[in-house]
């Protein structure tokens, strides 16, 4: 007996060869019917015996293409039809006002690379082979709906074959709005720093990174510096041309049976790492050597990602360092001009192509630890996968959420998704604000926005939020920054219950005008109240205490009676604690690990941010060991101190206590000192549901250990995994607080 269905399915489901899989496995499962998608969702209707649906949707979930994600597949029983004698595809019906996905770059596809190094395939060795399930997208749209017209790709004209498998309902690049080939390509080049240019061949970049070259490097997202990785002396030249004395780069691998030589590589790391979304793993080391890493015993490494990158290797060249190839404290170079204008004095050689990129994209990061996948830079690969706030009900408008002002991103909501930016970058200098204000205004394009509300930091000084004041929304929503934290965190587990909420980052603007970081709150979506916090420490020096963690080791000493000032330097800082001149106070819990790294002898001054945690989280011992002892001090507000943690630490110290063993005592004490709060806080609301939120919660030890103990006291414990915890994930809280109070 035949039925019949209607399904609505619902995600990235456009532009990622959804209908003709659709197609291929009903033509299979012998279904009549038809599919098509109207720019939101795919619309299907299936008819056939019951066991015949039952199998095709049963494929429909576990064989959808790598390319899509479905978040939704609604089902409904509806009249037989008894005019259809086969299944077939309908044209789209599509709708500016009803487009809300976009498939992000992805790697290149299994099949597209057998073709890469096929010698009888006409795409043999070229570099912008693409197919519906790889290759850019993302970044090369200029508008909806997703034509070819609407990309970069639209100056080029596709030839007679290219044009067959571009309408050819069961090719694999049928709609493949990139598609070209040897015959139909945008141009790609070599050019030496004076400008002069060579055809463009593989091997002879290989040749030129070999011969111990830099390379800018055009991919898909942005310009790479690229180098070989086993050459100290050029590795030693390009920290010298990038002013990057210390911070690690990032490696990029021939492939995985490679990554698992140096490297220690768990089954979910290598998930990651083979992932379409392909990005730069946290890795531990298990041989020594590779400059990259800059001492640590991590590796940041990811593997070719498109056919550009996949053929700058060979079996002589194994590893190679790809970093961004921007000038510190500006946002990522896209363009060819730009290329060849700011990297003349860092760059050897340049390759170069004409495929513009519009949205530009670094590479996204991910660290494992366990079962927890935490993202650390959000951008290629994951971007613009929507986070769904369909749970928080319907909001009455859309909404732009300006984002913080430290790794700020910046979160748009279409309908109930929230679709958060790529990372930008920090926005203190001219060229990262107007890379902001110029993708918000993209954004705002694409996406078809039309909103009355805007959600911003409360702090006042930040750019992100004098943007936001002026934005002409009839309705304005000013969030605290850890508030928006612990938001983040419930919005991506789609939780919306009271939760203690536990926000341990650098710094932010708190309610009585000091710097908050240490933060435990009673909240929900509707209030937040502030539960407990880390003692208040003065900053001597504001911002120079951030990047001097010596000044925080100093400010700790001082507060507990333990500076004795013993050079001109520091008796001029112990006179500016005692007179409090220029010393706001703050409970940051960055700073607490700045200071502890200092106190051991690790980090007195950082390159970049977050380097004396890294480095203390580097060097601990894994072993059992006892923790320090510190003081919590009941009140309206609970504080810890940590002063006993510090006089024991000094002992350590003096009895020959090794700094791995010191870090290790210090890790599990801020895990217990955590725990006991929140057991607290449970004893005193019925709150049995933690969630884990801020930078510092990057820090795997930390989190490995704080959930542990968390959970070994039954408690449930949300974490992030779709966003960061740091600060480019607080665009998605105030998104989600702002799309709950439209809503209510």
């Amino acid at each position: 007996m035949n039925h019949r269905y209607s399904l609505l399915i619902e995600g990235v489901v456009q532009g990622v060869g959804f209908r003709p899989f659709i197609y291929t496995i009903a033509v299979k499962n012998r279904l009549t019917g038809f599919v098509f998608n109207n720019g939101e969702s795919v619309v299907c209707e299936i008819q056939g015996e019951y066991c015949d649906i039952d199998c095709f949707m049963d494929e429909l979930t576990a064989q959808a293409p790598n390319a899509s994600h479905i978040d939704y597949i609604t089902k409904k029983q509806i009249p037989l039809s008894t005019s259809e004698p086969i299944f077939k595809i309908n044209s789209s019906t599509i709708s500016i006002s009803n487009l809300r996905y976009i498939s992000p770059d992805l790697k290149t596809c299994d099949k597209c690379k057998a073709e890469l190094y096929n010698e009888s395939n006409r795409r043999y060795e070229f570099p912008f082979i693409n197919c519906t399930q790889c290759g850019p997208r993302f970044s090369i749209i200029n508008s909806l709906p997703y034509d070819r017209i609407s990309t970069t790709m639209s100056d080029f004209t596709m030839c007679k074959q290219c044009q067959k498998e571009y309408e050819d309902v069961l090719d694999r690049r049928f709609h493949a709005e990139p598609i070209c080939c040897h015959h139909c390509a945008p141009p790609i080049w070599i050019s030496n720093t004076q400008g002069t240019k060579f055809p463009y061949d593989s091997k002879k970049v290989r040749d030129l990174i070999v011969d111990g070259n830099i390379i800018a490097y055009k991919g898909i997202g942005g310009f790479q510096l690229i180098c070989d990785a086993t050459n100290v002396d050029v590795i030693e030249k390009l920290r010298k041309k990038k002013k990057r004395d210390t911070r690690p780069f990032a490696l990029m691998a021939r492939d995985i049976h490679c990554i698992e030589k140096i490297c220690v590589v768990s089954e979910s790391e290598k998930t990651s790492l083979l992932s379409a979304q392909s990005p730069i793993v946290i890795l531990q080391k298990k041989v020594d050597g590779f400059e990259a890493a800059s001492k640590l015993n991590t590796l940041g490494i990811m593997l070719p990602y498109s056919p550009l990158h996949c053929l700058l290797f060979d079996d002589t060249i194994d590893f190679l360092i790809a970093t961004s190839a921007n000038i510190s404290g500006e946002p990522m170079i896209y363009t060819n001009d730009d290329a060849f204008k700011k990297l003349q004095s860092v760059a050897d050689y340049f390759v170069f192509h004409d495929r513009d990129i519009l949205m530009p994209m670094d590479d996204s990061i991910l660290s494992h630890d366990g079962e927890t996948t935490s993202i650390i830079r959000r951008a290629r690969g994951y971007v613009p996968i929507a986070v769904d706030l369909s749970f928080l009900g319907v909001a009455k408008s859309d909404i732009i959420a300006y984002g913080a002002e430290l790794k700020n991103t910046f979160c748009i909501t279409s309908g109930s998704k929230a679709i958060l930016s790529q990372h930008i970058g920090d926005l203190k200098t001219y060229e990262v604000f107007k890379s902001y204000e110029e993708l918000m205004t993209h954004f705002k394009t694409m996406f078809n926005m039309n909103h009355n509300v805007s959600t911003f930091d409360s702090h006042p000084l930040y750019l992100s939020t004098q943007t936001a004041l002026q934005d002409i929304s009839q309705r304005k929503y000013p969030i605290q920054h850890h508030y928006a934290h612990i938001i983040s965190c419930m919005a991506e587990n789609q939780f919306k219950e009271k939760v203690i909420g536990v926000a341990f980052d650098g710094t932010g603007y708190g309610d009585d005008a000091t710097m908050w970081g240490g933060e435990f709150f009673i909240c929900d979506f509707s209030s937040y109240q502030r539960f407990a916090h880390l003692e208040y420490i003065k900053m001597p020096g504001g911002d120079l205490s951030v990047k001097n963690p010596v000044r925080m080791k100093h400010a700790y000493l001082y507060q507990y009676g333990l500076f004795n000032p013993e050079t001109p330097e520091e008796t001029m800082l112990f006179t500016q604690l005692e007179k409090n001149i220029n010393c706001p106070l703050t409970s940051s819990a960055g700073r607490l690990f700045d200071a502890v790294s200092s106190l051991i002898g690790l980090c007195d001054r950082i390159e970049y941010e977050a380097q004396g945690a890294i480095m203390l989280e580097d060097i601990a011992e894994a072993s059992e060991c006892d923790i320090y002892k510190y003081t919590i001090n009941p009140a309206k507000v609970t504080t810890i101190s940590f002063k006993p943690m510090f006089v024991n630490i000094m002992n350590d110290i003096n009895n020959g206590i090794t700094k791995s063993q010191i870090s290790m005592k210090f890790h599990r004490t801020i895990a217990d000192a955590i725990l006991n709060i929140c057991i607290d806080a449970r004893c005193k609301t019925e709150i049995n549901t933690i969630a884990l939120s801020g930078g510092v919660f990057q820090n795997r030890l930390l989190l490995s250990f704080t959930q542990k103990v968390l959970k070994d006291n039954k408690f449930n414990v949300l974490t992030h995994s779709k966003v960061p915890s740091n600060d480019g994930g607080i665009s998605l809280g105030q998104a989600a607080l702002a799309y709950y109070r439209e809503g209510l």
